[in-house]
């Protein structure tokens, strides 16, 4: 171990991410926490992440921006393709009058009408095609998350076999972000910022809603051994392992039981 624990953080967690990525029959993603990394939204705009919120889509800006981000390291964010105008080029753009565009109206009609029959859905060029996400070298978006976190434990790893999708995780990790907890063990100062988006909090049977950070590997570390079988399966969904990032000497993964 070094004398900075910054480094160490880094260089366990690209170990890890190092010996997955070697594994064709593995799929890995990362949920960051935009809490512990500060304008989060725009360092994964500027990297080219694919990413995306695990917040409602009603929540306020501000909260998704400081909230949970599900990254998948990929495929790089989709180029804008421009719009193909040349079909226009016999007409005069500083043409105001009402006999050019009546000209230019019926000929973006004539070619709407003749991309419709065809089948084609740009409308001949003038609708771009639904932007694609570009392959991305998978270690260099790794090393990038990992640089991100600056040593934080605001990275949480999630490990499937193969056929895990984005989808399918996103849509799994939205239905954990909410947990129950006793009302008698909540400190309302406490649990006031994590519980403040929810509109009914408290349960009939003594328990409070609660935001389960499952983002923060440090929240993540000490729940882990306190879930019991059938919360842990709930918990994992259709993924086998998470690992969060934490210190060097906290590192683990934490797998579904077997059955």
């Amino acid at each position: 171990m070094s004398l900075n624990p910054v480094q160490d953080v880094q260089a366990e967690f690209m170990r890890h991410f190092q010996t997955l990525a070697a594994q064709p029959d593995k799929r890995i993603y990362a949920v960051m926490d935009g809490a512990l990394i500060e304008d989060l939204p725009d360092k994964l705009e500027q990297g080219e992440f694919v990413h995306r919120s695990l917040y409602r889509n009603d929540t306020e800006a501000n909260l998704v921006t400081i909230g949970p981000w599900l990254v998948n390291p990929y495929y790089l964010t989709p180029e804008e393709e421009e719009l193909d105008l040349s079909v226009f080029d016999d007409l005069d753009d500083d043409d105001l009058s009402q006999e050019n565009l009546l000209r230019r109206g019926a000929r973006y009609q004539q070619i709407v009408d003749e991309a419709f029959a065809r089948g084609d859905e740009t409308d001949g060029g003038l609708i771009p095609p639904e932007p694609k996400p570009r392959p991305a070298n998978l270690l260099k978006q790794l090393d990038k998350i990992v640089a991100l976190a600056e040593g934080k434990s605001a990275v949480v790893s999630w490990i499937g076999n193969a056929s895990l999708t984005e989808e399918a995780l996103w849509k799994h990790l939205r239905t954990i972000n909410r947990a129950l907890i006793p009302v008698a063990y909540a400190n309302p100062d406490e649990q006031f910022h994590d519980a403040m988006m929810l509109e009914d909090r408290r349960t009939e049977d003594g328990y409070e809603a609660v935001i389960f950070r499952h983002w923060d590997g440090n929240v993540l570390s000490e729940a882990m051994p306190v879930l019991d079988a059938a919360q842990f399966v709930r918990f994992f969904g259709p993924v086998p392992c998470a690992r969060p990032s934490l210190r060097p000497w906290q590192h683990h993964s934490r797998s579904v039981p077997p059955e």
